[in-house]
């Protein structure tokens, strides 16, 4: 596991066309205000966005919608639009296809173990979001290619 502190280990990778991320956040946390800042700052520098979720259709939407992200996603899959939800990776799959991308052009932001090995499992880098205070699984398991514990540190490890 790498923590942001080390230089920007994308620039050795061919990471400029799509990044897969699942934000799921409520306004009542600090760290909200952060967000919308770091999807248009991914948005402006040609990166492609994606939710990948175990959410039904609508509820994404609307959580989407309430919050005011909806716009900066090119991609919504939710577990209406597959077979097998996360953890299995069969959604982030589809959305990797939908962005005519491949696994190791994108990487994966969550906050669950679970998550982080549906990630793995479809070839991605997993960023784990320790900012979120709602972290699920054991976390020790989800061996993540990177970490971070506030939403400034991921913006800086995109600059």
């Amino acid at each position: 596991m790498q923590i942001v502190s080390q230089a920007n280990p994308l620039e050795k990778q061919s990471m400029t066309t799509s990044s897969v991320i699942e934000i799921t956040s409520s306004t009542k946390r600090p760290s909200f205000r952060e967000i919308p800042r770091l999807l248009q700052k991914l948005r402006a520098s040609g990166k492609r966005l994606a939710v990948v979720t175990a959410e039904q259709r609508a509820l994404m939407e609307f959580n989407l919608a309430t919050l005011g992200l909806k716009d900066y996603f090119d991609i919504l899959v939710s577990r209406d639009d597959v077979l097998k939800p996360k953890p299995h990776p069969e959604g982030i799959r589809l959305a990797l296809r939908t962005m005519k991308t491949n696994p190791e052009e994108s990487m994966m932001i969550e906050d669950s173990s679970t998550d982080m090995l549906a990630g793995r499992d479809a070839g991605l880098l997993t960023v784990l979001a320790k900012w979120a205070p709602q972290s699920q699984g054991d976390l020790n398991k989800a061996r993540p290619d990177y970490e971070f514990h506030t939403v400034e540190q991921l913006a800086r490890f995109f600059v």
